[in-house]
């Protein structure tokens, strides 16, 4: 499908909405183009996703302005990779930089710079933690799984005409004609700069969460251990140390979204998991990015879980903790080739992969479960296996000489 009938049928899906966010906004890796900016050098010739022109396209056409909103650690290939893609002229604001805010930072400016309210933006990003923190800004947020698409667009538009919806009764919206760009009256409003945030989202229902409750009143801890001990003892060949991230890894949330007062929790799995690792021997640590580890520790403390771990390491970084696995490597002097790793953030998992680390990646509204716990077991007894017939050709190769 060409820019152009990509463009069309998205300026179709633009007409079926009378309410039109004055700005859409868009993160870059994974939303726009298929590709981390840091894995990539200058030189190379970047690709977006197939839908993301011809969108950037109608919403021109249409008179809707657009910005972007990346953390990317490396701004000068994201901005090298747009003149290359020739989208430059298309946005009227460009906020490019590393941020532990997830994005908060980046939406301050934003609207610093185009005096348009939080409540007329659309957002699309592949980062649920930046979902979540926009969100809370009052700008209509979309998750993306495999870049900004059609399917994606026409949901994000109608979240925003939802949330327009909602807040009519409270907000002055003027009538246009059919079919044009209906503005929220500024003047009206109690925060006209957009200076605090203004949540315009429904409050998550409590169906999932009395249901995990539920599920995890009918499989304890010491159900989900015996099971995983039985896992562990299919296997031959076992990891030395076992790493897991905090957030949407090991529990469901995330730290800095928390206070110290809270009680947290884990996932259902979790705690059952880490009990049969220690039972088994197997030393565990953990490695979080997060951005308040004195949130985690904690949590760590509220859990009962300090024990469980030979070193925690809890920092910012943007290494996608390279630096975190170098310091448990010193540590616990024992190679990345007998370690186990599991993360909820691609980004993590493809960096401390490269380093020999068996890495998982885990869905962040799951964490770590038997199923994960099993396939990393898989994949790291997979590993030792191709690495020991590696080791005997090489042996036999070196014999023949």
């Amino acid at each position: 499908m060409g820019d152009e009938r990509v463009k069309a049928e998205a300026l179709q899906i633009l007409g079926l909405f009378q309410v039109l966010p004055r700005l859409v906004v868009f993160d870059l890796d994974y939303t726009l183009w298929p590709f981390y900016c840091e894995c990539r050098s200058k030189r190379e010739s970047p690709s977006l996703y197939r839908h993301a022109k011809g969108i950037m396209f109608a919403l021109r056409e249409k008179g809707i302005d657009m910005a972007i909103a990346s953390r990317s650690p490396t701004p000068d290939i994201a901005k090298v990779f747009i003149d290359k893609l020739e989208i430059k002229s298309m946005f009227v604001a460009q906020e490019i930089f590393s941020s532990w805010t997830h994005k908060t930072e980046h939406f301050q400016r934003i609207q610093r710079k185009t005096g348009i309210p939080y409540k007329s933006m659309v957002f699309f990003d592949d980062e649920d933690r930046n979902i979540e923190s926009v969100s809370k800004m009052g700008v209509t947020s979309v998750l993306v799984e495999n870049g900004v698409n059609l399917d994606m667009f026409k949901l994000g538009l109608s979240n925003f005409a939802t949330n327009v919806a909602a807040s009519s009764t409270s907000s002055n919206v003027t009538s246009p004609l059919a079919g044009s760009i209906e503005r929220v009256d500024e003047t009206s409003q109690s925060n006209p700069r957009g200076d605090e945030p203004i949540d315009l989202l429904p409050p998550p229902t409590s169906d999932r969460s009395t249901a995990a409750a539920v599920a995890r009143r009918r499989m304890g801890d010491e159900r989900v251990k015996a099971e995983a001990l039985q896992i562990l003892g299919r296997f031959e060949v076992l990891p030395g140390l076992v790493v897991f991230d905090l957030d949407h890894t090991i529990w469901p949330l995330y730290c800095d979204c928390c206070s110290i007062g809270d009680s947290p929790r884990l996932f259902r799995h979790a705690k059952g998991i880490m009990c049969a690792l220690k039972e088994k021997g197997i030393a565990m640590a953990v490695a979080s990015r997060s951005s308040t580890p004195d949130i985690a520790n904690a949590f760590l403390d509220k859990l009962e879980l300090q024990p469980m771990f030979v070193t925690k390491e809890i920092f910012d970084s943007w290494t996608h903790k390279t630096e975190h696995f170098q310091r448990i490597q010193r540590t616990t002097g024992i190679p990345y080739e007998s370690m186990l790793f599991f993360d909820d953030e691609h980004r993590n998992f493809a960096t401390v992969s490269k380093m020999g680390v068996t890495s998982i990646l885990v869905d962040w509204d799951g964490g770590v479960n038997l199923e994960m716990f099993k396939l990393g077991l898989n994949n790291f007894a997979a590993k030792f296996a191709a690495s020991s017939t590696d080791k005997d050709e090489k042996t036999s190769l070196n014999g023949w000489n």
